[in-house]
């Protein structure tokens, strides 16, 4: 069910990007301008520091090809979003447009979410319980963003590859955060969480940004929904004290002594339970839910 609003009423800002690949990227500006979308063609964009206020059509160094005169496949990045009715109106309006022009998502494609906690920064508690909720439930989080069916990317490991084994001898060192009230390059030395893993950290510093890379790719605008649902929704329950932080660092010892094992029904359940928390309303849990059993299902048929 595709929504058109997802229950937040505290502004909260966030956007997205769309990786394609067979369709070339000047006839994809010229028909989203014509559509009335706001957008502007601009290659290298993330380099340029745009204000984001349109939607931006760019190259993507791992999926573009050219020939000289013709760039082929690249990413669409959405303008600053909001949860109202117009943000996923035009969510809808460019993964139809994309189909209508032919292009196609391939094992390369990633779909990533990108929110604004500056808010938060001078809370570190909220970034600890960010970063440990991600550390516990990374393996059904992985699951969830493969969106529609168990599908791994070609690109996964050098994009959004999971980073809790990378962190696991420093994840509780309880004075990791709190020695920083904002996440600096030191912590992020400790704590690998680039923009080559599932969780990027590297703009919460100086821009306030984090993003979420897990998600594969797709144009399926109900999936995209639900990743952005998810990422709102779990900043808004850390927001609003739903999520326990005793309870992740106790996650946390248990996974130390039981690391490597496969995902087992009961942390199918914690995670289920997980999506119950942070929903605010019934569509949030059915939507969220469905989409990570759909997965499940498909991952136990495949495997």
């Amino acid at each position: 069910m595709y929504r058109k609003k997802l229950g937040l009423n505290n502004g909260q800002k966030f956007g997205i990007e769309i990786e394609f690949e067979e369709l070339n990227l000047r006839r994809l500006y010229s028909s989203l301008a014509k559509s009335g979308l706001p957008v502007t063609f601009s290659l290298s964009h993330k380099s340029k520091k745009p204000r984001f206020n349109k939607w931006i059509v760019d190259i993507d160094p791992t999926i573009t090809s050219s020939d000289g005169e013709r760039m082929v496949g690249g990413e669409l990045s959405s303008r600053i979003l909001t949860d109202n009715y117009s943000t996923w109106s035009e969510i809808k309006k460019v993964c139809l447009e994309i189909q209508r022009l032919n292009g196609v998502v391939t094992s390369k494609c990633g779909l990533h979410v990108t929110a604004d906690i500056s808010k938060y920064l001078d809370n570190p508690l909220f970034l600890e319980t960010l970063v440990k909720l991600f550390f516990v439930y990374e393996d059904s989080i992985d699951l969830f963003f493969m969106g529609n069916e168990y599908f791994v990317r070609d690109t996964k490991e050098e994009s959004a590859y999971n980073f809790r084994s990378k962190i696991m001898s420093v994840i509780e060192d309880k004075d990791l955060l709190a020695r920083h009230p904002k996440f600096n390059n030191s912590f992020n030395k400790l704590f690998p969480l680039n923009s080559h893993c599932g969780l990027n950290l590297d703009n919460v510093n100086d821009r306030g940004l984090v993003e979420v890379r897990y998600g594969n790719g797709t144009l399926d605008y109900t999936v995209i929904q639900n990743f952005c649902n998810f990422v709102l929704k779990v900043i808004n329950a850390i927001e609003n004290d739903k999520i326990d932080l005793d309870y992740l660092n106790f996650e946390i010892k248990c996974i130390k002594d039981r690391y490597m094992l496969e995902l087992t029904d009961e942390d199918i359940e914690k995670f289920i339970e997980l999506l119950r928390t942070i929903s605010v309303n019934k569509d949030d849990f059915e939507s969220l839910s469905k989409q990570y059993v759909k997965v499940l299902e498909s991952k136990q048929k495949k495997i």
